[in-house]
């Protein structure tokens, strides 16, 4: 059995003879490619191999095995294997067991295959941002912060008094079509599950502040680096790809217009990013 997938442009097939729970995956069905850019086999029995890891926490381990392949390992607290991916160059095919345990609590795309995508989506010049995007008039606007902030306050004001439609509500990608950089929606959302399968060119990156005063300032790329480091899911547990993220990262910061934006949680705020976005050159009327 094998279905297909696009998220975000990036085709993903998923094969085995028993698929553990897919949704969301289904809003982001495709037809069958020639050449899947990632081939996921999904294997019943444990995949026994001996990892040398050298990134490990209480529940998650990252490493490789012999012959190149990288290993991502999760455990339970008392130490038994939940879920392992052996993952081959390029990240092109990848082997998948899955426990029992794991398929009852749904774990596959949460958080499995949430965390393989992250490092999928390097390999293709994307980076995912945590941040509420929204489509406004072909204009794709995010505003990203510490969770808590009030970023999804500000996305569902463009959604309710502008008619914006939501892209992806906290976990959307960036990356390039065509040199043109996008935001475009992926299959994990946290906890807002809110997510749409479009891809629309970036307007504007918007860093959010809670102020008792509304003011808005256009950042530089160094500044900007500073507001977003910290929102990217990044490959802490492997210095290649980390090194392929920050360069993604720089690439993202020297086509996209970000500002900071100190604000209340009130109307006012969504007024101003709405004036400064419409004078932007990159503003689609």
């Amino acid at each position: 059995m094998t279905e297909n997938y696009r998220i975000a442009g990036i085709d993903i097939q998923l094969g085995g003879d028993r698929l553990p729970p897919r949704e969301p995956l289904p809003c982001f069905a495709a037809e069958e490619e020639a050449e899947p850019r990632c081939r996921v086999k999904i294997s019943e029995e444990p995949l026994e191999v001996s990892p040398r890891y050298s990134y490990t926490n209480n529940l998650v381990k990252w490493g490789v095995i012999d012959g190149g392949k990288g290993c991502y390992d999760c455990f339970d607290p008392d130490g038994r294997l939940r879920s392992r991916a052996l993952i081959g160059p390029g990240m092109r095919e990848i082997e998948l067991y899955l426990s029992e345990s794991e398929i009852r609590a749904n774990h596959f795309i949460k958080p499995v295959m949430e965390t393989l995508f992250y490092s999928l989506c390097l390999f293709e010049g994307g980076i995912v941002l945590h941040s509420a995007a929204v489509d406004w008039k072909g204009n794709g606007i995010l505003f990203s912060a510490p969770s808590g902030t009030g970023k999804t306050t500000h996305a569902d004001m463009w959604v309710e008094n502008l008619g914006a439609e939501y892209i992806n509500g906290d976990r959307p990608l960036l990356r390039f079509f065509d040199g043109v950089l996008h935001v475009c929606g992926t299959a994990w959302s946290g906890t807002a599950s809110i997510y749409r399968n479009v891809c629309v060119p970036l307007t504007a990156i918007v860093f959010l502040e809670r102020h008792n005063e509304n003011r808005m300032r256009l950042l530089n790329p160094a500044e900007a680096l500073k507001h977003m480091l910290p929102r990217c899911f990044l490959p802490y547990h492997c210095a290649e790809l980390m090194a392929m993220a920050m360069d993604n990262v720089t690439a993202v910061l020297g086509a996209a217009e970000c500002w900071h934006l100190d604000c209340t949680p009130e109307i006012g705020a969504m007024e101003l990013v709405k004036e400064c976005v419409m004078i932007s050159p990159r503003f689609k009327g």
